[in-house]
């Protein structure tokens, strides 16, 4: 927390944050974090960071069962990088709500790129939904 009062646009300090609140699963504050950390972000035009703020963001809103808040943050992520991670977490809250198509489409864009656990639950979420999985690269 010191290092981002010292250093507030140093995007990678912010990940390290966001990443230990996660992991203690301290969500009220790691929602803080990540607002503030997608603004250092913006400021910097730090694309990347962008979205993982808004991924860290979500999870913290869907950790603290606002759903709506968490799909709103994940599908912002996604507009930021459609390949990343915030469409695999955007379409498994999609399916949850029963929109298979909007899901499907964000799978088709996630699973070329996707790697390690995501990959396999993003396939087997896609089988769920009854379509073919593309094949990664």
């Amino acid at each position: 927390r010191q290092c981002v009062e010292d250093y507030p646009d140093d995007v990678e300090v912010w990940s390290l944050l966001g990443g230990a609140l996660a992991a203690g699963q301290r969500f009220p504050q790691l929602a803080d974090a990540a607002q503030q950390w997608y603004q250092a972000a913006e400021r910097l035009n730090d694309t990347a960071h962008r979205a993982l703020a808004k991924y860290y963001l979500g999870l913290a809103q869907e950790r603290q069962g606002q759903t709506d808040a968490a799909l709103e943050s994940y599908l912002a992520g996604q507009a930021i990088e459609p390949e990343g991670v915030n469409a695999y977490h955007a379409a498994a809250l999609l399916h949850a709500r029963g929109d298979d198509a909007r899901a499907a489409e964000l799978l088709a864009r996630f699973i070329p790129s996707a790697t390690d656990w995501r990959l396999d639950a993003a396939k087997k979420l896609r089988a769920e939904l009854g379509a073919p999985t593309p094949a990664a690269p």
